[in-house]
C-alpha cells in the first residue's frame, strides 16, 4: 500500500495508540476520535503490566472494541515483540512504525531533537494518521521457527568467524607458518593436526610417519606426503615465540573445543532447517532454483515472507 492508502486505512480506526518500547517498560499514548491526546501511560514488561495496559485502553474508550483500535509500535531491537503479540492476541490491530521514520520527524513535534519516551509514543501515534507505518507480520508456527533458526544461525556463524580470527591471531605468535599450508584453517585436516600438535615444537617431536598417517586418514589421502614433509620442516625451523608454551598450547586447545561446539550447533540448525524447508511449500520451491541452498531458501522466506503472509 502507498502512504496515502495506509493513511486512509488508519483513518478507519477511531482510536490510534502509539507505543515506544524499552527493555523494562513501554510508554503508551492514545488519541481518540476527538483528537485529544492522553497522558503517557507506563506499561511494565510483565503479565500484570500488559493486563493493566489493556484495562487502561478499555477504560479510556469503553465504546470502542479492541478490533477498532490501531496500535503503532516502534520496536527497540527485539524489545516490544512480546507486547505486540499480546495486544494482537487480545484483538488489537498492530502495525510497525520504523525508528528511522520517528528519528526524521523528531523535531517536528517541538522543534527539538530531544528524545523522551512520552514524546516518542505521542509522535508514533501521529505518524499512524500520516500512513507512515509498515505491517506487522502474523507468523504461524512454521515460518516463526524458520525465522528464529535463521537468526540463530546467523549469530552462530558470526561467533564462528570471530573464533576463527582469534585462533589465527594466536597462531601469528604461536605458529606463524601453520595457516599458510592450508587454503583455510577450517579444513578438517588442519584442525586435526592442530588439535594433536598445537605448537611447532609438538609437531617437530613427532615421527614423520605418525604425522603422515593422521593427515592421510583425516584428509582421505588428499594431503600430499611432500606437503606434510614441508610442514614438518617449517615446524622445526619455526620463528614462533617459545615463551609461555603451556599457556599457548592450552589456549589453542580451548579455542578448538569451542569451535567444534559451534560447528556442531550449526549442523543441528542446518538439519532442522532442512526438515522445515521440506514442509514449507514456498521454501521448498525456492530450492529448485539453481544456486539456492536450503539455508538461503529458509532465510528468504523467514525475512521476506510469502505472498499469503
Amino acid at each position: 500500500m502507498t502512504a496515502d492508502e495506509k493513511s486512509a486505512y488508519a483513518h478507519t480506526f477511531p482510536v490510534h495508540v502509539g507505543v515506544d518500547t524499552g527493555k523494562s517498560f513501554h510508554k503508551l499514548v492514545a488519541r481518540g476520535a476527538d483528537g485529544h491526546r492522553t497522558k503517557a501511560f507506563t506499561v511494565p514488561v510483565s503479565r500484570a503490566g500488559f493486563d493493566t495496559a489493556d484495562a487502561h485502553l478499555m477504560s479510556l474508550f469503553p465504546n470502542v472494541s479492541r478490533g477498532r483500535i490501531l496500535a503503532g509500535i516502534e520496536f527497540a531491537g527485539h524489545h516490544g515483540f512480546t507486547f505486540a503479540h499480546d495486544l494482537r492476541r487480545r484483538g488489537y490491530v498492530i502495525v510497525n512504525v520504523l525508528p528511522s521514520v520517528t528519528k526524521r520527524f523528531k523535531e517536528v513535534e517541538d522543534n527539538s531533537p530531544r528524545k523522551d519516551d512520552a514524546k516518542d509514543a505521542a509522535q508514533i501515534g501521529k505518524l499512524l494518521e500520516a500512513g507512515l507505518f509498515v505491517g506487522f507480520p502474523d507468523l504461524h508456527e512454521l515460518p516463526a521457527e524458520l525465522r528464529l533458526l535463521t537468526t540463530e544461525r546467523q549469530r552462530v556463524t558470526v561467533d564462528e568467524t570471530r573464533l576463527r580470527n582469534r585462533l589465527l591471531s594466536v597462531l601469528d605468535l604461536a605458529w606463524p607458518e601453520f595457516a599458510g599450508f592450508f587454503c583455510t584453517i577450517a579444513k578438517p585436516t588442519a584442525l586435526a593436526l592442530l588439535g594433536r600438535w598445537p605448537l611447532p615444537r609438538d609437531l617437530a617431536g613427532a615421527t614423520p610417519e605418525t604425522v603422515y598417517r593422521v593427515a592421510k586418514t583425516v584428509s582421505q589421502n588428499h594431503l600430499p606426503r611432500e606437503r606434510v614433509a614441508r610442514l614438518l620442516d617449517a615446524a622445526r625451523t619455526s620463528v614462533a615465540l617459545k615463551t609461555a608454551a603451556s599457556a599457548r598450547r592450552a589456549e589453542i586447545h580451548r579455542l578448538l573445543t569451542r569451535w567444534e561446539l559451534l560447528r556442531c550447533q550449526l549442523h543441528e540448525i542446518d538439519t532442522r532447517l532442512a526438515l522445515l524447508v521440506e514442509q514449507h511449500p514456498a521454501a521448498r520451491a525456492l530450492t529448485t532454483v539453481p544456486g539456492v541452498s536450503v539455508v538461503c531458501a529458509a532465510t528468504l522466506v523467514a525475512e521476506l515472507g510469502t505472498p499469503e503472509t
